[in-house]
């Protein structure tokens, strides 16, 4: 299956940190889909090409691209996917600077992915809620709810793992627990390298 191997080459591409590569083979395969009607890969490649230019620093090219993934998955009844987008739009709008935003989007996807029993859906939701009051902040209410995050009832990545840290740390950092914090931050690094290698 072509677009099938043109989303995977995407996916490669943008590990190997080539998203101009990555950008047009999901082009190609979101084009693809398009044409096959089928809108569950369709919500997924528009997913997988407005998180390619968050990650890229392109955020308001990101944002079409999201809004109309979400729109496709409500309009296609992908539980799931409307939850991941919500994550998706919420992390962009925390990026642009809109927290009010950005607790909406984190707080519909938190519902969504209670009602699926979604546990990774619910960890990056409630991470991202975390998130906002880190960057407002908050540093001991987002260092509590960073450790509810961990304790969630979901078996968390490396990549999941070194995130949570990174920020764990710098809460610490921000309250003058050094000692702590460089433990964690070494804990996160370890953890990147880790998931590096895999």
């Amino acid at each position: 299956n072509i677009p099938v191997l043109e989303t995977e080459l995407g996916v490669v591409y943008r590990r190997l940190g080539q998203p101009d590569v990555a950008a047009r083979y999901y082009a190609s395969a979101l084009r693809a889909w398009k044409d096959a009607g089928n809108t569950e890969w369709k919500a997924r490649l528009l997913n997988n090409l407005g998180l390619l230019y968050h990650m890229t620093g392109r955020l308001e090219d990101a944002l079409p691209f999201l809004e109309e993934s979400l729109d496709v998955a409500k309009k296609s009844g992908y539980q799931w996917l409307q939850a991941n987008e919500f994550i998706s739009l919420g992390d962009l709008w925390t990026d642009l600077g809109d927290f009010e935003s950005a607790h909406g989007y984190y707080d519909q996807a938190l519902t969504i992915a209670t009602q699926q029993g979604a546990s990774l859906l619910i960890f990056y939701a409630n991470f991202g809620d975390a998130r906002l009051k880190h960057l407002n902040g908050e540093f001991g209410q987002a260092l509590y709810e960073y450790e509810q995050a961990e304790k969630s009832q979901v078996k968390l990545g490396l990549y999941e793992q070194a995130l949570l840290n990174t920020e764990r740390g710098v809460c610490l950092l921000k309250l003058g627990k050094l000692k702590e914090a460089l433990q964690v931050l070494r804990l996160a690094v370890d953890l990147f390298d880790q998931e590096q290698k895999e």
